[in-house]
């Protein structure tokens, strides 16, 4: 989010749905409510408007350029979490503001694959 973070969430077991996306990540952080954000009831068809792969991208690139590489699951942890907070909030607030061009492409692309 602009201005801010939550706390890195690591998803032990399993897969990152929509739907565990939303009662583990959104809800327990009133993300959307506390905004005024009404949340849709299908996803968005466009892989090209997930900017969090940019920040994942970034967030990899501190991991893999660390003195002592993560060597098991707890290190990798750590590392992720300790990484996460070091990220830039420029960063982070130039991929939410990207949101806007992106969902303009999108839309006079007709859903179609956006250059980002």
């Amino acid at each position: 989010m602009i201005n801010g973070r939550t706390r890195l969430h690591v998803v032990v077991n399993g897969t990152m749905t929509g739907q565990r996306y939303i009662d583990e990540v959104l809800l327990p952080h009133d993300c959307l409510d506390s905004e005024g954000i009404q949340r849709l009831v299908w996803p968005a068809r466009s892989p090209d408007l997930n900017p969090i792969e940019n920040v994942w991208n970034a967030l990899g690139r501190q991991v893999a350029g660390r003195n002592y590489p993560p060597t098991n699951k707890n290190t990798l942890i750590r590392a992720l979490t300790e990484e996460w907070d070091k990220l830039p909030q420029q960063l982070l607030d130039n991929v939410v503001q990207s949101m806007v061009r992106r969902v303009e492409c999108c839309i006079t692309l007709h859903g179609g694959h956006i250059p980002y």
